[in-house]
């Protein structure tokens, strides 16, 4: 089911990204549209950076299936995958090469500290950045008009989950445990300073 809406999310990426190349057809008969993934596709996070990785080539396959025209020449998508191992410093690497692979928009990152990580990059280059997954607040607040999210942010999550364990399931004792990592810490301080506030 989670693939599914994954799946689901990638597509409308992927032909997000195809209004995107309208301007950047050529004379050709076809036209050949690329696009980049950048997530996790090795380490700790590689199951779920190739499960997004393969539903973004799912979405490439379907729409090429039935493929349409923009300025009268067949578009033809592809996909390059492109590993920055949930690690924020290899992600500006990955980044300017996809920069320099001349990608018309990215699908990524899988997680919100390399998406925040790259995404200057490829707003300076005027390239649109899709994440289906990244939930900080931080990455859609700088202001860059070509960075996009699929997902709501932790913040109002948190505000929500708070909310209701505390006044539908009336928990009087609450132990709160993280990972260690930026989004468990984010999201277990928040949801603690909600609870606190519900008494």
């Amino acid at each position: 089911m989670l693939f599914l809406r994954y799946r689901r999310m990638l597509m409308l990426c992927v032909l997000s990204l195809a209004l995107y190349a309208s301007g950047a057809t050529a004379g050709e008969e076809v036209q050949t549209v690329t696009i980049g993934f950048v997530g996790a596709l090795s380490g700790v996070s590689e199951s779920f950076g190739k499960g997004l990785a393969n539903a973004a080539e799912l979405a490439i396959f379907e729409a090429n299936r039935n493929p349409f025209k923009i300025n009268g020449k067949r578009v033809q998508f592809r996909l390059v995958r492109m590993d920055d191992r949930n690690d924020a410093e290899r992600a500006r690497r990955v980044a300017t090469a996809l920069v320099q692979a001349e990608v018309v928009g990215v699908i990524g990152g899988t997680n919100s500290n390399t998406s925040i990580a790259v995404s200057k990059i490829f707003a300076d280059a005027g390239i649109p950045q899709i994440s289906p997954t990244s939930s900080f607040r931080r990455y859609t607040d700088q202001g860059f008009r070509t960075t996009f999210r699929m997902l709501g942010i932790d913040d109002d999550a948190c505000i929500y989950l708070g909310e209701y364990v505390v006044k539908e399931l009336h928990a009087q004792r609450i132990a709160v445990i993280d990972n260690g990592t930026a989004f468990g810490v984010n999201v277990s301080s928040r949801f603690s300073e909600v609870a606190r506030e519900h008494g």
